[in-house]
C-alpha cells in the first residue's frame, strides 16, 4: 500500500511538471527579456507608408520625397462610447509632420524582432491570443503600393505591454514589443513636429531680421566674459544689442501648435507677411522664417513659415504678436 502511494506521488508529481514544463514553452517571455528573435528585415529605405486601422482609431503615415524626405501623418481617432452607446465627444483629426523620434519607429523594422516566435497556430486556437476575430492591422507598404508587411494585432500579454500579432505572409503569430503599436496609435503625443527650425540658438551664427522696407542683420558669435554668446550689431561686431537679445530668445521659443490643412495652405500662401527672419547657422545652413496673421472665428490667428518644414503652423498668438510689436524697436538704428 505504501509503495502504490509512492507511486502515486511520483506519477503526480511527474504530471505536474510536464505541465508546467508546457505551459512555460507556450506563455510568451515577458517584457524586459534579453533574448529577442529578428523575425524579417525591411529597408528603412523601401517604407512609404504605414497605416493602422481598426478599432476606434486609423492611422496613415507617408513619406514626401520632396520635402527633405520627411514623413507626414493624418490619423482619425473616434470617441469611445458609453455603457448606453452614445458619446459627447466629436471625431478628433489631425495631420501634422514628424520629428526625428519616428526614425526610431521605423527602424524597428529593420528588423522587426519578436520577443518569442509562437509560430503557426490552428485557427480554432487564435481566439487564445486575441487574433480570431480582430479587425486591427499595421501594413507597410513601398511606394508602389506593393505589401512589405501585414501585421493583425491581438491582444496585450497580461501583466506586460507586449503583444500578440500574426504575420498574414508566413501565418505565424508572434510576441512583440506593445510600443511599436501603442506609439503609433496615439502619434499626436510621441511624433507630434513643433520646432520650426532645425538651428538650435547656440548653433545661430548670424540672423537678418526683415519688416517692409526695413532690414537688420545681428552677429552671434561674439562672447562674454563668462563664455555667453551675445547678439551684436553686425556692422560693429563688438557692441551687444540687448534688446535683441531678448527678442530672439523669445522667437526660438516658439512652437508648432497645430499644421495647416492642405486647404488653408494655399490661402496662407498669399497672406501678408508681417515680417521675416533669416537664420544663419554653421556651415551653409540657412532658413528663413516668415511670419502671417489673419483673422479666424476666435481673433486673429497668427501662423510662421518654415521652410525648415516647407509648410505654416499656426503658434500661440500672444506670444507672436507681442514679438511683431517689438520688431520696430530692435530695427531701429
Amino acid at each position: 500500500m505504501k509503495r502504490k502511494k509512492l507511486d502515486l506521488v511520483a506519477w503526480f508529481a511527474a504530471v505536474i511538471l510536464s505541465l508546467l514544463l508546457a505551459l512555460w514553452a507556450s506563455v510568451p517571455a515577458r517584457d524586459g527579456g534579453n533574448a529577442k528573435v529578428p523575425v524579417i528585415t525591411i529597408k528603412e529605405s523601401t517604407i512609404a507608408s504605414i497605416e493602422l486601422v481598426g478599432g476606434d482609431v486609423s492611422v496613415a503615415a507617408s513619406r514626401q520625397r520632396d520635402v527633405t524626405d520627411r514623413w507626414w501623418i493624418s490619423f482619425e481617432r473616434k470617441p469611445v462610447p458609453d455603457p448606453e452607446g452614445k458619446s459627447q465627444e466629436a471625431v478628433v483629426q489631425d495631420r501634422f509632420m514628424t520629428s526625428a523620434k519616428f526614425k526610431e519607429l521605423i527602424a524597428q523594422f529593420s528588423p522587426l524582432q519578436a520577443l518569442r516566435v509562437i509560430g503557426e497556430v490552428a485557427d480554432d486556437k487564435l481566439s487564445e491570443f486575441g487574433l480570431k476575430d480582430s479587425g486591427k492591422t499595421l501594413v507597410l507598404k513601398d511606394a508602389s503600393g506593393v505589401e512589405l508587411l501585414s501585421l493583425k494585432i491581438g491582444k496585450q500579454l497580461y501583466g506586460a505591454r507586449s503583444m500578440y500579432v500574426l504575420n498574414q505572409q508566413d501565418h505565424k503569430v508572434l510576441l512583440i514589443a506593445g510600443e511599436l503599436i501603442s506609439d503609433f496609435e496615439k502619434p499626436e503625443l510621441r511624433f507630434f513636429e513643433r520646432a520650426i527650425t532645425s538651428i538650435d540658438l547656440e548653433e545661430i551664427q548670424a540672423a537678418t531680421l526683415t519688416q517692409g522696407s526695413k532690414t537688420r542683420r545681428f552677429g552671434h558669435t561674439t562672447k562674454d566674459a563668462k563664455g555667453t554668446l551675445l547678439w551684436t550689431a553686425d556692422a560693429a561686431k563688438e557692441t551687444p544689442v540687448p534688446q535683441a537679445s531678448s527678442w530672439f530668445d523669445r522667437f526660438m521659443l516658439i512652437k508648432a501648435a497645430s499644421y495647416a490643412s492642405k486647404e488653408d495652405e494655399a490661402s496662407l500662401a498669399a497672406a501678408p507677411v508681417l515680417f521675416d527672419v533669416r537664420l544663419e547657422g554653421s556651415g551653409a545652413t540657412t532658413e528663413v522664417l516668415q511670419l502671417k496673421r489673419r483673422s479666424g472665428a476666435g481673433g486673429p490667428e497668427f501662423w510662421i513659415h518654415s521652410s525648415y518644414l516647407n509648410w505654416h503652423v499656426k503658434v500661440a498668438a500672444t506670444r507672436a504678436e507681442t514679438l511683431q510689436k517689438d520688431v520696430s524697436q530692435i530695427l531701429q538704428d
